[in-house]
């Protein structure tokens, strides 16, 4: 009988995010999008190897896959890092993290707008997430999530690939809309790949509760933009 490894498409490569860092990253292309490394993590990776940006810093990951931006964190100094992914993937985000040295790393579940659970209920310096922004009907749940995990002080670095420009820009015009100030912090046109630095005006105020009503509209809300994110890929393809 095969074993799981063999039947799937697995492979470890060593990734050089800088000249002086080097790490392996466990890839499973056949198991989906969360298993594989993407251009927006190596460079999202490389960044906070800048001006001591994560040095000292406590550091949550979002949607971390393959975890290469949170594990690049701890090796640059982060005091502690929590690697988050759905609870499906985070099997593989932990086996990246057993791959590397992690004595300041922690993995925990998070599905997107469900609420913090009670591991991830603490002040939080810095957020990081990398193509979190692909899917238009997930963008509201990430959204709460973010605005749950910021408070006044922390600073959220996006890494961002451009595919369906028109699609995704709605992310960025939600942000502007919901309070939040946000900047390119670095252009890479190679990859077309942006690093957006954010913040939460005004603290990150919680939303208001919503009733059954509201939640009934916004699942159906969800389900129309997932209609819409696999016409725009059919279209493209």
């Amino acid at each position: 009988m095969s074993s799981l490894a063999e039947a799937k498409s697995e492979s470890i490569t060593l990734v050089q995010v800088t000249p002086t860092l080097r790490l392996n990253v466990v890839q499973d292309p056949s198991s989906g999008i969360a298993y594989q490394l993407w251009p927006s993590a190596t460079i999202l990776a490389n960044y906070l190897s800048t001006s001591n940006i994560v040095k000292g810093k406590a550091v949550l990951e979002l949607g971390s896959g393959c975890g290469l931006v949170g594990l690049s964190a701890a090796a640059f100094g982060a005091r502690s890092v929590i690697l988050t992914d759905r609870p499906d993937a985070l099997e593989h985000t932990q086996r990246n993290a057993a791959a590397n040295v992690t004595e300041s790393v922690a993995c925990e579940p998070l599905a997107w707008g469900g609420g913090l659970p009670s591991e991830l209920q603490k002040s939080f310096d810095l957020v990081l997430l990398s193509d979190c922004t692909y899917w238009q009907h997930l963008h509201e749940r990430l959204l709460e999530t973010l605005e749950e995990a910021v408070d006044e002080d922390t600073v959220v670095l996006l890494a961002h690939q451009w595919r369906r420009r028109e699609v995704e820009q709605g992310f960025f015009d939600a942000l502007s809309e919901r309070g939040w100030g946000w900047k390119v912090v670095r252009e890479c046109d190679a990859d077309d790949v942006i690093v957006v630095e954010m913040r939460k005006r005004g603290g990150g105020e919680k939303q208001e509760t919503r009733t059954e009503e509201d939640e009934r509209a916004a699942l159906l809300d969800r389900l129309r933009l997932l209609e819409a994110d696999l016409e725009s890929i059919e279209a493209e393809r």
